[in-house]
């Protein structure tokens, strides 16, 4: 059985050695490295936080949808274009390739409404990971169809680098 160390050390090591240099060259590239580091985090595991959305509380008993709270594709070309040493580090990179497969859990329609766009291939952000979350309301942790806890705000958050967040915050767009 393969394990997560070893799809974060392989997916480490072909984008160094094979895609990195070329990031930025053109947007089909981009969006290559982007979906390539998402089919590595989704084969490796899924790590279900607990949490959901208000909503889909809310509408229980229907399933949540699972959804990455940080988007994997964003988080690569974050790493890329501003912490590039992360990816020269081989611990410091499986830490954030094991983050990426984290989920909460929230409705269909949030999670349609909380994906990124792209215009011309390029990733257009309407509203930062902090914001978009944070706006669906209080967050519930069940066990045993009992709640056993809340968050007024996306729990999550300090889980986030903030160089991530910065990195966001650049390309949102105002609307």
């Amino acid at each position: 059985m393969l394990t997560i160390d070893y799809y974060a050390e392989k997916c480490r090591q072909f984008i160094i050695e094979n895609l990195m240099d070329d990031y930025g060259k053109s947007e089909d590239h981009n969006r290559y490295i982007r979906n390539m580091f998402y089919g590595h985090i989704s084969y490796s595991k899924t790590v279900n936080t607990g949490w959901i959305s208000n909503e889909a509380y809310n509408t229980r008993p229907k399933r949540a949808t699972l959804d990455h709270f940080i988007t994997p594709r964003l988080m690569i070309s974050a790493l890329i274009e501003t912490r590039p040493d992360i990816l020269h580090n081989k611990n410091e990179f499986k830490n954030i390739f094991e983050l990426c497969t984290s989920v909460v859990g929230v409705t269909s329609k949030e999670n349609n409404n909380l994906r990124y766009e792209r215009e011309d291939g390029k990733i257009v952000i309407k509203e930062c990971t902090e914001k978009k979350y944070n706006k669906l309301g209080t967050w519930w942790v069940l066990k045993n169809r009992k709640v056993v806890a809340s968050s007024k705000n996306f729990p999550l958050l300090e889980k986030i680098p903030t160089w991530f967040l910065d990195w966001e915050k650049k390309l949102t767009v105002k609307i």
